[in-house]
């Protein structure tokens, strides 16, 4: 009896732990040194500070990424420097903070995660939340290198804490992928 319980907590366990060491993988996040995933900030008050838009989404295509929308919400006490600045000269940028973003690459990106630009802030010394969004009029998208390519969306957003933690990740896409008619299936299975 010991041992039937012993196994079973040491598989509880394991199964905690596998969970903790694989999370969601997040598609797009803030980084404040990128590429090193810091994603809370504690400035210096009245100095300015980047924080990065990072891309992961190499996961969900295999032929690179030709462009991301997105926005970007600021705290309101955090009054920004610069608009949303390309991390690269190849990088071209539509549209601005708060009225929605979309970063086009002349070649495709194909290795991540890869920075797309940064928001320069100035820090007044009231903490805040900066946070990535969809894009108002485009929605959480980004297009495929494919020929031809494809807009698809992508779900999982972190934004970054400044003078605080990190919010709590986002989840912009409402669709469940279990087909309620498939689930009624398994479940028949079980009675």
């Amino acid at each position: 009896m010991m041992r039937t319980a012993l196994t079973v907590l040491l598989f509880g366990l394991t199964l905690v732990a596998t969970a903790a060491a694989n999370p969601i993988a997040v598609d797009l996040f803030v980084d404040f040194y990128p590429p090193n995933g810091v994603m809370s900030v504690y400035p210096a008050p009245y100095t300015t500070f980047n924080a990065y838009v990072v891309a992961n989404l190499g996961y969900l295509t295999g032929d690179g990424v030709y462009s991301v929308s997105f926005d970007v919400e600021v705290p309101d006490v955090m009054p920004p420097v610069s608009d949303f600045v390309p991390a690269d000269p190849e990088y071209i940028v539509l549209g601005i903070v708060g009225d929605g973003i979309t970063v086009v690459v002349e070649d495709c990106i194909t290795s991540f995660p890869a920075t797309l630009g940064y928001v320069q802030l100035f820090y007044m010394g009231t903490p805040g939340q900066l946070q990535i969004l969809s894009h108002p009029y485009l929605g959480h998208v980004f297009t495929t290198c494919g020929n031809p390519g494809s807009e698809e969306d992508y779900c999982y957003v972190q934004g970054g804490g400044i003078g605080m933690e990190p919010p709590e990740p986002l989840i912009l896409c409402s669709h469940n992928p279990v087909n309620d008619v498939a689930w009624g299936a398994i479940k028949s299975l079980y009675r």
